[in-house]
């Protein structure tokens, strides 16, 4: 699978005073396991193979469809937006492949992407590759992390 990158996007500051971890990527989770339910999300991203097949058949089409409607568990849902607004809302029983399809910000498919990406960060290993100390302190000012490609 590609490398997506909708929800980690950089370098995160985490101080007294700010949290942009928190503001940035718990905010959009909690957004989007409001909206679609965390039993859901956890089978559409399970289904993320299914329900988002490449260069699908009219068949591949169909079955995707019928995917997602029997791992969503929600009559309607509403997407959310990278800035954790809300985007359309729909009723599940009415989803077409048209919109399983559209990739842009505030859709179904970005949605259950950017949870996906959540879900596989959470699993992932990662190595401390450098500390900063303050030098008065003694207190720890900055350390930096790389993924270490396995996961749990």
């Amino acid at each position: 699978m590609a490398q997506i990158d909708y929800l980690l996007n950089g370098n995160y500051t985490i101080s007294g005073n700010t949290n942009e971890f928190a503001d940035d990527i718990i905010g959009m989770i909690s957004a989007l396991e409001s909206n679609y339910g965390t039993d859901a999300l956890t089978n559409l991203t399970t289904n993320l193979t299914k329900i988002f097949p490449t260069n699908p058949s009219e068949s591949q089409k169909n079955n995707a469809v019928a995917a997602f409607k029997s791992a969503c568990k929600r009559k309607t849902i509403n997407t959310v937006k990278n800035n954790t607004s809300i985007g359309s809302s729909y009723t599940v029983d009415n989803i077409a492949w048209e919109n399983l399809k559209d990739d842009t910000n505030g859709s179904i498919r970005r949605n259950i992407y950017t949870y996906y990406e959540y879900v596989q960060f959470k699993r992932a290993h990662f190595k401390c590759d450098n500390v900063t100390y303050n030098q008065e302190t003694g207190r720890i000012t900055r350390m930096n992390f790389s993924f270490t490609g396995e996961f749990n």
